[in-house]
């Protein structure tokens, strides 16, 4: 039973005992409840009221305003829920912490002026003023008609690295959790940030922590979840009933685990710590050699976290920083040098994530993490732009904690490749420090932020390090894998080395023997996770992240030598191609092709096989992949037997220089074109028609 679910009881109780007669009675032991329980109870109460035919009224005053501030007007005048009402006195604004007065619905201080309005404190020359307003500590906001809801203290937030949060929607979402009957937010000291949130809660013994987080990772944002959370039997109270916030804080401290791990450089100071003293993950207050160390394993501790982090340690910093909360703090204030070559890069990478969502884990990393309090396997994806993460984030972070790796895509313009190298190494030091020996992780990328993390598998099997899968988001690979992929495609995915065109999964057998699966997107490559199909993409990865399911192992395929393939794969291609093209207007070009193989070609729906179009740029192929460009047929092909139809070309992309080869060719889905698998195409080079300025012809 909740709380308000027993103040209900409680008042349908008192509404039927002979003492409901006398108002005065009721309305003493009403507003007693109103100030011990505070919001949860408010429509308890007007139910109350309006059962006894006693109007009950919610208002705001203080002494220092002589009374009085707001009010509920009496029936028939609307009452708001949770809200105080419209002014009933003085003057009232909601100021922020610089002083200026806030627009309708913004959260900031109350502030009131007027007749009524004390001059001051007796004795004292501290007044909580602003100009002529006085301040009430009080936070709020004023809607559109004038009604005034309290929303906390001023004294209440918790700073968490300058984002201001307050404790009544954590609370908010925590009592809304099925089993809580009770829940307190309150500040926690943090090395670095300064604070982050804590949570106290009165719960029922068979509510898990971790069904807690995960609720409470629905509706709040990263920023706003607990890092750790204590269980009481009951929470402490002043006289006045309300909340004793300060001693819930002590006793929190007191009796709760940090179950809710630690990220970045705090998670690898802690797990050196345990391992090296053989004890349980430390408090901030936690003293190393109170934990039992020594001399000699204050050496191995430090040579340790150098190898974990990749970087030299002064040999005294654990005699002059002994607790862990301060130890954290000077390592994050103490500078990494960066390794030969790697300046400039690491400077490029951390100005383009300046802006970006989420918390670095390292003073001088380059890794953002998000939503680092959920248990499931970590998720590291390379990507260009923080959108990529934005967007699948909203799908992964209910489930995991995700990890951004930004490339170095447009630092140098297209000679970002050769910083690919590098930067993977960078990210597989900054891993390997994030987590746990014998952990298994999750890594993936979007387009040249796949190419970036495939640099990365050979390093990271090195090491040790143990990857579920690769998450590919619109990138095919150029060789076959050893590990499990789930593909992300869009259905118009335009550059690949190995152009395997319409259904790459066909080739699932070749390709990735560990295991595999997919989904495909409608839109272009740029627009990969964005519109309307979140959701198919959600419900295909979420069982292979969470652990639900295993990708299935594709059956291999059937062998097939060389000589084989030569004669399995030969058709005869007959086309007048153009020597220049378009960026706008299509070419058409009339096509016959003939079986020249001594198979039976069945249909393209059964057979995945057509006639296609394809650009090579720079020795780089350009599949133009839409299914208009391509010629299907809707019967079996019998050697020697031909058919016919129109393929339409265009300059594929305005930032293709030319000239351009163009090729129509034979295509297996899944496997490749016939000109590179057997014989069967016909090319040509062609320029721009028409170049728009800064293009030749």
């Amino acid at each position: 039973m909740t709380a308000l679910d027993a103040l209900r009881l409680r008042t349908r109780r008192l509404s039927d005992h002979p003492v409901a007669e006398d108002a005065d009675y009721v309305l003493c032991w009403l507003g007693q409840a109103l100030r011990a329980e505070e919001n949860p109870v408010i429509d308890a109460s007007l139910a109350l009221g309006d059962r006894l035919g006693l109007p009950v009224i919610q208002m705001y005053g203080m002494t220092e305003t002589a009374g009085q501030i707001t009010a509920n007007p009496l029936p028939p005048g609307t009452r708001k829920p949770l809200s105080v009402g419209p002014v009933a006195g003085p003057e009232i604004a909601i100021i922020d912490a610089h002083g200026a007065i806030l627009p309708t619905g913004r959260d900031g201080e109350v502030c009131v002026r007027g007749a009524t309005v004390m001059a001051g404190y007796e004795g004292d020359t501290e007044t909580p003023r602003h100009g002529d307003w006085l301040r009430t500590g009080d936070l709020g906001r004023i809607d559109a008609e004038g009604y005034l809801f309290l929303t906390g203290r001023v004294k209440e937030i918790i700073n968490r690295g300058g984002e201001k949060i307050s404790p009544v929607p954590v609370e908010r979402a925590a009592k809304a959790i099925e089993g809580v009957s009770d829940a307190v937010a309150f500040a926690l000291p943090h090395p670095s940030l300064g604070e982050q949130v804590g949570l106290a809660v009165v719960a029922d013994d068979a509510l898990a922590e971790d069904d807690i987080l995960t609720s409470l990772a629905r509706v709040l944002a990263e920023f706003e979840m607990p890092r750790r959370i204590a269980r009481l039997t009951d929470m402490p109270r002043l006289p006045s009933g309300k909340v004793d916030r300060r001693a819930v804080a002590g006793m929190a401290r007191e009796t709760a685990e940090d179950r809710a791990p630690r990220t970045g450089l705090a998670a690898t100071v802690e797990a050196v710590w345990a391992e090296t003293l053989s004890v349980r993950p430390p408090h901030d207050e936690a003293d190393f050699f109170d934990d039992g160390g020594d001399s000699l394993s204050a050496m191995d501790f430090l040579a340790t976290l150098e190898k974990r982090l990749g970087r030299p340690i002064p040999p005294n910093i654990l005699f002059e920083a002994p607790r862990f909360g301060p130890l954290v703090k000077v390592l994050a204030e103490q500078p990494v040098p960066p390794r030969k070559g790697e300046g400039k890069l690491l400077r490029h990478v951390r100005e383009a994530t300046s802006g970006w969502r989420g918390e670095r884990v390292g003073p001088m990393g380059l890794i953002i993490a998000r939503n680092t309090v959920q248990p499931a396997p970590k998720v590291f994806i390379g990507t260009h732009d923080e959108m990529t993460i934005n967007t699948f984030g909203r799908t992964i972070t209910k489930h995991s904690p995700i990890y951004a790796m930004r490339t170095s895509w447009q630092f140098r313009g297209e000679r970002y490749r050769r910083y690919l190298k590098p930067m993977a190494k960078i990210y597989c030091d900054e891993i390997e420090a994030l987590i746990e020996p014998g952990e298994e992780i999750i890594v993936g990328g979007f387009c040249g932020g796949a190419n970036m993390v495939e640099l990365m598998m050979p390093d990271l099997k090195r090491r040790g390090i143990k990857v579920k899968f690769f998450l590919a988001m619109d990138k095919l690979f150029k060789r076959p894998t050893e590990f499990p992929v789930f593909h992300i495609w869009t259905d118009r995915l335009q550059f690949s080395h190995s152009p395997r065109y319409f259904d790459p999964a066909r080739s699932f057998g070749d390709w990735h023997p560990a295991g595999a699966d997919y989904v495909y997107l409608t839109g272009d490559h740029d627009w990969v996770l964005r519109g309307d199909r979140m959701k198919e993409v959600e419900g295909a990865t979420i069982p292979y992240v969470t652990g639900a399911k295993d990708l299935p192992v594709p059956a291999p395929p059937e062998p097939i030598s060389l000589r084989e393939r030569r004669k399995r794969y030969r058709a005869r291609v007959r086309a007048k191609l153009p020597d220049t093209l378009s960026l706008t207007v299509d070419t058409v070009v009339e096509v016959t092709v003939t079986n020249r193989s001594r198979k039976v070609w069945p249909p393209t729906s059964e057979s995945g096989l057509s006639l296609t179009p394809s650009y090579t740029a720079a020795g780089e192929i350009y599949a133009h992949s839409w299914n208009r460009d391509r010629i299907t047929f809707d019967r079996p092909v019998g050697p020697g037997e031909s058919f016919s139809g129109l393929v339409r070309l265009r300059w594929p992309d305005e930032k293709l220089k030319a000239p351009l080869k163009v090729t129509l060719t034979m295509v297996d889905d899944g496997y490749g074109r016939f000109c590179d698998l057997g014989r069967g195409g016909v090319s040509r080079k062609v320029t721009l028609r028409g170049a728009p300025p800064g293009k030749t012809d």
